[in-house]
């Protein structure tokens, strides 16, 4: 009886530490996710339906699903406040600025992650550019241009951005020091940030029709 104990049990013990690495893994991308937390908060839901497929003798692995939609539900909930990096930009001219100093205690204020070689961020900023002067004075937001051009056509942006007329503050970040910071791996990429220093709205990519609701968006942080 012994030697068919050991076959039903071997094939769970498989089973459970599959799926248990398959976990671990999720885990890992929503902890380091910064774009995804309305995915992220409905993981524990997910997590308790993934639990009725496990064998009813696998009390352990079902302790562990618990215990792991519990660290997702502090994760998701801590992502929702998180607040700006504490990294280092440059201005055209190359003098370093950090980035909370972009976006000071009482103000709102929009950074936009774009690059020369990036057509829908030109979009973006282009469809931005007439509207920027109303939301400034109306809402009192700062709109803060990072480019994430690098050393191969890091000179273009100052004149590229002259040359567009855009009033925004530009800044760039060559050494990739925000961009990881925030895990932008493609522009365009558009974060705000509220009067008290967290990300409150994030967008990626740019479609006809974004600047609407990054209005509305600005429009709700500035009645709170």
């Amino acid at each position: 009886m012994d030697w068919v104990r050991k076959r039903q049990i071997a094939p769970n013990i498989l089973w459970q530490n599959s799926h248990l690495s398959k976990l671990i893994k999720i885990r890992a991308v929503f902890v380091n996710s910064s774009s995804i937390l309305p995915v992220a908060t409905k993981l524990p839901l997910f997590l308790q339906r993934f639990s009725h497929h496990l064998p009813l003798h696998s009390r352990t692995m079902k302790k562990i699903i618990v215990v792991l939609s519990c660290l997702f539900a502090v994760f998701s909930l801590a992502a929702q406040n998180k607040t700006l990096p504490a990294a280092n930009v440059k201005t055209p001219e190359g003098q370093t600025i950090a980035v909370k100093d972009l976006a000071p205690e009482g103000q709102l204020t929009v950074f936009s992650f774009w690059a020369t070689w990036c057509k829908p961020c030109i979009a973006e900023l282009d469809a931005i550019k007439d509207l920027y002067p109303e939301w400034k004075e109306k809402y009192g937001v700062e709109f803060v241009a990072v480019s994430v051009d690098d050393a191969r056509t890091l000179a273009r942006v100052k004149t590229f951005a002259t040359n567009k007329a855009w009033e925004y503050t530009i800044v760039t970040d060559a050494s990739k020091e925000f961009q990881t910071a925030m895990n932008v791996s493609n522009p365009p990429l558009t974060v705000l940030v509220n009067e008290k220093g967290e990300i409150i709205f994030e967008h990626l990519g740019y479609t006809s029709g974004n600047e609407i609701e990054l209005e509305e968006k600005i429009k709700e942080a500035a009645k709170k």
